[in-house]
């Protein structure tokens, strides 16, 4: 369900390069800032 999936960790999902849509904006407003930086921390930026 929908709080199961917004309860994981959003930088994981990023890191991961997992799809996000924006369905735990409401719940967590960090979410997609978190995603955002495990997204990027892959990415080779040091």
């Amino acid at each position: 369900g929908k709080k199961e999936y917004c309860e994981q960790s959003a930088y994981m999902l990023g890191v991961r390069d997992m799809p996000y849509f924006g369905i735990c904006d409401d719940i967590d407003p960090f979410f997609k800032q978190n995603y955002e930086s495990g997204r990027t921390s892959t990415a080779g930026e040091y």
